[in-house]
């Protein structure tokens, strides 16, 4: 996925899993990990309701999330937003 940078720095979204009936549900109060060549740059967690946010600078990232008898795994980029050029 790519996630443009909102103008505190930081990205927003949020957590969803399978439940047991195989409904896509929200992922509460579960840990994200955002790695950058293998290390761990920066974390957070979901709040009651699945929604993140963390700080990151631009680039590709590995975002990383498990808990409650789930994983996920997949690559992002996070680009900067961009400025709108006055005429």
């Amino acid at each position: 996925g790519t996630f443009v940078l909102r103008p505190d720095g930081k990205i927003s979204g949020t957590l969803m899993m399978f439940d047991p009936s195989f409904n896509y549900v929200v992922a509460p109060n579960m840990p994200a990990f955002f790695l950058r060549n293998g290390r761990v740059v920066a974390q957070t967690r979901s709040d009651a309701q699945g929604n993140y946010e963390v700080a990151l600078s631009p680039g590709y990232y590995s975002f990383v999330t498990a808990g409650m008898g789930k994983f996920g795994a997949q690559g992002i980029t996070v680009s900067a937003p961009t400025i709108a050029e006055e005429v």
